[in-house]
Parts: C-alpha cells; sequence; structure tokens
C-alpha cells in the first residue's frame, strides 16, 4: 500500500467516525426523538380512528356476537397455550446469544429475561421490553454490543420466521384475493433467506447450530399462532381457512415493524380488517382481531409470571 492510499484510508476513517458521531447526534436530538413519538402516535391514532369506523359501521351485528360458555373455555385454553409458546421464543433467544457469544448466564436466565420483560412493549415506544432484556442480561455480565447486536438479529429471525409461516399458510389456502400479499411476502421471505444463510455461513459449527435452533423454535411459535387464529376464526364463524392465519400473521408483522405502537395496538387489528378484504365479513374480522388481542395479551401476562417464577442461582441473584 502506498503512503497516498494510507492517507485516504485515514481519510476514510475520520469521515465515516465524524459520519457516526452526526448520525449518533441527530438520535439523540431532542426534536427527533420528539418527531419518532409524534410520528408513532399518529399511526396508533389512526388505526384506532380506522377501527372505530368500522366498529361503528357494524355496531349491530358486534354487539350481537355473544360467547358460549365453551367458547369461553376455548378462549381460555388458547390463553394458556399461546402463553407456552411463548417460551420457545424465550429459548430462541438463548440461541441466538450462544450464536453471537453475547455471555448468557443460564438458559434458565435467558428465558426469564426474555418472558418477564415482553409486558413492556406495552408501554408507549416499543422499545422497553428490549431494553430491559439489555439490562438483565448486562446485570449478569452480558457483553453490551454483543446484546444489541442479539437484539437485531433476534428481530431479523423473528420476522423471517413469521413471514415464512404467513406464505405458507396463504399459499396452502389458495384464496385469489390475496395473492398479491402472498407473493409480495414470498419475496421477502426469500431475500431474508439469502441475508441469514449468509449470516450463518459466517459461523462455526455449534454456533450456526444455535441459530438454526433458535429459528425452528420461531417456527415453532408461529406454527401455534397460527393454531390460535384458525380455532379462533371458527369460533367468530370465519371457518377454518389457512389464509386467514396467513393473513393473522401479516398483521402481526406490520405491528411488529411499526415504531411506537405499544405491542402492536390497533395497527394489527387494522391491518387484519385491511386483509380480510372489508365486506361483510368486516365485523366478524375485527371481532377476530378483538379475541386475537385477549389470547395475546392474556398469554403475555401470564408467561411474564410463569417466567418470573423460574428459578435462577441465588447467588447471582439481584
Amino acid at each position: 500500500m502506498t503512503r497516498q492510499d494510507g492517507s485516504e484510508a485515514v481519510s476514510f476513517q475520520r469521515a465515516r467516525s465524524d459520519l457516526g458521531r452526526e448520525i449518533a447526534a441527530l438520535r439523540t436530538h431532542p426534536r427527533f426523538a420528539l418527531a419518532i413519538r409524534l410520528g408513532s402516535w399518529v399511526l396508533v391514532a389512526a388505526s384506532a380512528l380506522f377501527l372505530v369506523t368500522v366498529a361503528a359501521r357494524h355496531w349491530d351485528e358486534l354487539t350481537r356476537v355473544a360467547l358460549t360458555g365453551p367458547q369461553w373455555a376455548l378462549l381460555g385454553g388458547l390463553v394458556i397455550v399461546y402463553s407456552a409458546a411463548l417460551f420457545l421464543l424465550g429459548l430462541a433467544w438463548h440461541g441466538v446469544l450462544l450464536a453471537l457469544d453475547a455471555r448468557p448466564h443460564s438458559l434458565v436466565h435467558s428465558v426469564r429475561s426474555h418472558t418477564t420483560a415482553q409486558l413492556a412493549k406495552y408501554v408507549p415506544g416499543n422499545v422497553f421490553h428490549f431494553v430491559g432484556r439489555h439490562l438483565m442480561h448486562s446485570a449478569r455480565g452480558g457483553d453490551d454490543k454483543r446484546l444489541a447486536l442479539a437484539a437485531v438479529v433476534g428481530n431479523g429471525l423473528l420476522v423471517l420466521a413469521a413471514v415464512a409461516v404467513s406464505v405458507a399458510c396463504l399459499a396452502f389456502g389458495a384464496d385469489a384475493g390475496i395473492r398479491p400479499l402472498t407473493l409480495a411476502l414470498g419475496l421477502t421471505f426469500a431475500a431474508g433467506l439469502a441475508v441469514a444463510v449468509l449470516f450463518a455461513a459466517r459461523l462455526n459449527g455449534p454456533r450456526r447450530g444455535s441459530v438454526i435452533a433458535a429459528f425452528a423454535a420461531m417456527l415453532g411459535f408461529f406454527t401455534v399462532m397460527a393454531g390460535v387464529l384458525v380455532a379462533l376464526g371458527q369460533m367468530v364463524g370465519l371457518g377454518t381457512s389457512p389464509s386467514l392465519a396467513g393473513g393473522g400473521i401479516a398483521a402481526w408483522i406490520a405491528g411488529f415493524l411499526t415504531p411506537g405502537a405499544p405491542g402492536g395496538l390497533g395497527i394489527r387489528e387494522a391491518v387484519m380488517v385491511i386483509a380480510g378484504g372489508g365486506g361483510a365479513s368486516a365485523d366478524k374480522l375485527l371481532m377476530l382481531g378483538v379475541l386475537l388481542r385477549v389470547v395475546t395479551f392474556g398469554g403475555d401476562v401470564l408467561c411474564a409470571l410463569a417466567g418470573r417464577a423460574l428459578p435462577v442461582a441465588p447467588d447471582l441473584e439481584s
């Protein structure tokens, strides 16, 4: 390398460092933070307004929907099933931490931190569950940089798993009305899978195995969610089409990717109604969204309580 090449490399590194500082300053600027919060709440408000409009249009139909005793029992059973499935995400989180050498304290601690921090996603901002999880691991000796990377990788794999199950359900359902959605999600999955394969190829054998195991656990979680959606669809009179489950998981993806929406509140329900095409079944789709919210919130609470009860080495408890 010539002296000129070395000088250019140093200049490039200095420019990149300066750019990084400028971006960091922008992110911490009060106006930038305020704009993000306002934009997030505008999205939530717009979704809520949309749902109120649909509910008002179909109010008579909604008020006639009454669950029987067996249906209430089924709803309670689905809450328990969903809460149990959430532990799969805790296992997946531990696998991602192992793959990135983030020094997780133990399997039990990883699952406990994931399950108990989940409730913080309902706080406006939709980021506090990530922050809480990070702090819990950092307090037990986790590497901060690798923990941050694990959050990014874990979320990427989570969305990829959701897209995979959604595409499978939509394709199996063979509903002509949602072919554009199926195609879009299929292309997204192909692109995401390519990136995931390239990432996994850079890991050694055991770490690659941890990533694969984590992804498999995530697939298991969304498979359970698909089953919950089908059961709820049957309950409200929408039938048992796999397309219903695929559209519901697509709505979950929309809520997950919307910044600032607490637990995807409003976003998922709105997307679920839109994906269903509105029309005569809009009231049933809205009811499905409400019941799914009951199941997911109840499952999150139950899972957090169960996760908190998991024993962690007493000499390391904070």
